[in-house]
């Protein structure tokens, strides 16, 4: 993993790891079809998804610095003060990519971190 990654790695396991990956915007399978196209960045799912994931859903809000916080017990001043909307998008791909796409959960419903 690269800097970058592991320190998304770093934030995904102080925030949840489950926890996140229930905030992903769009299917595994869609996931995995961009991923397949060569799409490492999961640019091609439209930014605005990724936004809204991580807590923006009113983009005139955001640039006033008042969030809105969707699915408020994932991202919380306890675990994520501080971190800006980009942080948390990559937080998300990064997750979406390393514990969903290419790592899924186990069938019994616990989480494989390594």
């Amino acid at each position: 993993m690269t800097g970058h990654e592991q320190q998304m790695e770093g934030y995904a396991d102080i925030i949840g790891i489950a926890a996140l990956r229930r905030l992903l915007p769009v299917s595994v399978e869609r996931i995995h079809k961009a991923l397949a196209r060569g799409d490492k960045h999961l640019n091609s799912i439209p930014l605005e998804l990724w936004d809204k994931a991580a807590g923006v859903d009113n983009p005139e809000r955001s640039r006033t610095g008042k969030f809105d916080m969707a699915y408020g017990e994932v991202f919380t001043s306890a675990n994520s003060r501080g971190l800006s909307l980009s942080i948390r998008v990559s937080i998300l791909k990064h997750v979406a990519k390393y514990h969903t796409a290419l790592n899924p959960p186990q069938e019994d419903g616990a989480d494989e971190t390594t």
